[in-house]
This record gives C-alpha cells, structure tokens and sequence, in this order.
C-alpha cells in the first residue's frame, strides 16, 4: 500500500488527517508538499510508529538540514525496514551533508538513496559516503 501526495500544499487540517496514514503505509510519498522542518518532528514521530515503511519520499520540500536530520532519526528506529529514500532538492546545505555518512550507514537496509539536486560543491563534500548508496 502507498501513499502519494505530490504538489498540494497541506494544511494544518489535512496533515492532521496525514499523519496516522503515515504509520501504515509500505510506501509514503509527500513530494512538493510545502513541507518544512516544522513538519519534520511530525514525519519523525510517524516513522518511528511504522515499522512496514520501505520507501519515503520527500523530494522538493524545504525541510533544511535540521529537518532531513529529524528524518533521519526516525529512520535509525531498531524496526525501521526502509529500503529506499528520496531527499532530492530538500534544501540540504554543506553541513547536512557532513552527517550523512554516519547516519546513512547505520540503516542497514537502506538500498536507494536519491540525493540530486543538491548544488554541486556541496556533492563533492559528501563523496565519503559509501558506494552501496
């Protein structure tokens, strides 16, 4: 099962409604959704609660560093299962690169993981990451 939301931007009375379908579905796609950091404690709670959650999808929303961080901590939840993850143009900066290798490593069964859009000096800076991504 999948949930697909692309270029909507989500009130507050509809992200209410988002949220438990979150937690259950395989597949959460929220891409151009004018999410931000603010929304990203809301993502990580819902992660962590989803245990059948595979691929996340959050492309082409300003989340910034801190909120791809706060993504990142639900993933490392012990039950976390995700396979594959898009954070293409999520605004990440120089800096959110720098913690991606570490975090990245520790989801072990994370198979895909879609970074583009992400300005160029800033790519190089995150070379370190392991070639399996």
């Amino acid at each position: 099962m999948s949930l697909d939301i692309q270029c909507e931007q989500l009130s507050d009375a509809r992200w209410t409604e988002l949220l438990p379908l979150i937690q259950q579905y395989q597949v959460v796609r929220l891409d151009d959704c004018g999410l931000t950091e603010v929304r990203c404690k809301d993502i990580r709670s819902a992660i962590q609660a989803n245990p059948a959650l595979t691929e996340l999808s959050l492309r082409t929303n300003e989340l910034g560093d801190a909120g791809v961080g706060l993504v990142l901590q639900g993933l490392q939840n012990p039950t976390c299962k995700i396979q594959k993850l898009s954070l293409q143009n999520c605004s990440l900066t120089e800096a959110g690169c720098g913690v991606l290798p570490d975090v990245l490593r520790s989801l072990s069964t994370l198979r895909e993981l879609h970074l583009n859009a992400i300005p160029e000096d800033h790519f190089l800076r995150c070379t370190p990451l392991d070639t399996r991504y």
